[in-house]
């Protein structure tokens, strides 16, 4: 099939990021499904409708998000009416549906006209049921062709493609097999020496495999196609081990699976917790940390916004101002600093030092368990001139996450 996304929002062309179009765009590709062309329409008529001709005119597959609410500039079904030439009408079962709903809510009838338009429909138009909110979608199949609407609401549109349309693609022979990805993700190794590592791999057919350079390190997908996700899984699985066996000591996480999500799980595996001390650098390395994390073993962090602000914090704390920030003996004193404020068991520090400082640009960082371990990172001079701040900070802090990795692993902290 030849498919077609419409995305339906004024606030998109205000630059809103349109994440249902990135969502469906690789669901279409999960399961071998062409998508051709992508576009975004603000809440006026005249030129929605004139998309939605265009779509219908092109594509065999059009997905429709957005302008299904209840307000005056809810305009998806009115548009599609347009386009196709059918009269909108209410649809007597649609509306008693509303209305239990409504009431259920606590509300007392009549319900408000805006509300009833959402159970119009064209007659060539069935609906979609929204288990997570009250505007139901559509889905038009006539002509050899199918236009789908969803709400704008990312979740309701995502339960609505994965329960209503996808089971309904494949009773109509439009599903035939699936695409499933695993992406192992690394950090510490640099995208041109994964790939001269698994070269002969990137080179299969099916599964394949590919190199991705990331703001989080170098990710490496593989994909597979075949008539079930369980067979694709099968097949993907023996590449993987492959990698592993080569790469392993960089791969942080598969999939979803976060930088701070591998940290903990390594710290709880070896029975650690650590607190970090952080200046300059924006909390960028405690905000990894946290993501998405429940069951942490990172216990919390200092943050200093700039080094000049560190004579004020060692004031009363027992720690001796040294001059010289990358002294061995300062990291020392302040990832000490760290783990005494919070319990924990493993300090680390990570400072943004100014990049026109001379030689001291980039980070110091140390890990005092039963061992001390300084560590230094820094740009040379390319680096220097065309990296911002914000972006110096992010590779700083992941460079630190790696070196913390690679200790944790090594076990050197066990003297």
């Amino acid at each position: 099939m030849i498919a077609e996304i419409l995305s339906v929002g004024t606030e998109l062309l205000l630059g809103h990021t349109d994440t249902n179009a990135s969502y469906l765009a690789t669901q279409l590709a999960r399961y071998g499904i062409d998508l051709c062309w992508v576009s975004q329409v603000g809440d006026n008529r005249k030129r929605l409708t004139e998309a939605i001709a265009r779509a219908w005119g092109r594509s065999q597959l059009i997905l429709i998000t957005g302008g299904l609410g209840p307000t005056e500039d809810d305009l998806t079904r009115e548009a599609i009416a347009d386009a196709l030439g059918e009269p909108l009408a209410i649809d007597p079962d649609q509306a008693r549906e509303q209305e239990a709903s409504y009431v259920s809510q606590g509300r007392s009838l009549p319900m408000p006209p805006g509300r009833l338009k959402q159970s119009s429909r064209i007659p060539s138009a069935s609906f979609l049921p929204n288990r997570y909110g009250t505007a139901p979608g559509w889905l038009v199949a006539k002509e050899d062709k199918i236009l789908a609407t969803m709400p704008g609401v990312p979740v309701e549109m995502s339960r609505m493609w994965e329960e209503e349309i996808v089971p309904r693609l494949r009773a109509l022979g439009h599903v035939t097999h699936t695409i499933h990805s695993r992406t192992l993700k690394m950090l510490g190794i640099g995208e041109s020496l994964v790939e001269e590592e698994i070269r002969d791999l990137i080179h299969s057919s099916n599964p394949t495999a590919a190199t991705y350079a990331t703001r989080t390190g170098v990710h490496v997908r593989i994909t597979a196609k075949a008539a079930a996700t369980a067979e694709a899984e099968a097949m993907i699985a023996p590449v993987e081990r492959e990698i592993r066996s080569r790469l392993e000591k960089y791969i942080y996480g598969i999939d979803e699976e976060g930088i701070g999500t591998s940290v903990n799980r390594l710290l709880r595996n070896h029975g650690l917790t650590l607190a970090t001390f952080e200046i300059a650098t924006a909390g960028n390395l405690s905000a990894l940390l946290t993501a998405g994390e429940s069951d942490s073993g990172y216990r919390g962090g200092i943050v200093l916004a700039r080094e000049s602000d560190l004579p004020s914090f060692c004031r009363g704390t027992g720690i001796p101002l040294i001059e010289k920030i990358g002294d061995p003996r300062a990291l020392q004193a302040l990832a000490v600093q760290a783990k005494e404020a919070f319990y924990a068991d493993v300090g680390l520090v990570l400072c943004a030092m100014d990049r026109e400082a001379g030689t001291s640009r980039g980070g110091m960082i140390t890990f005092p368990v039963a061992v001390e371990t300084p560590w230094r990172f820094r740009h040379d001079e390319a680096q220097v001139r065309t990296t911002t701040p914000a972006e110096t900070r992010h590779r700083m802090t992941l460079a630190a996450i790696a070196f913390l990795r690679e200790v944790l692993q090594s076990q050197t902290y066990l003297a």
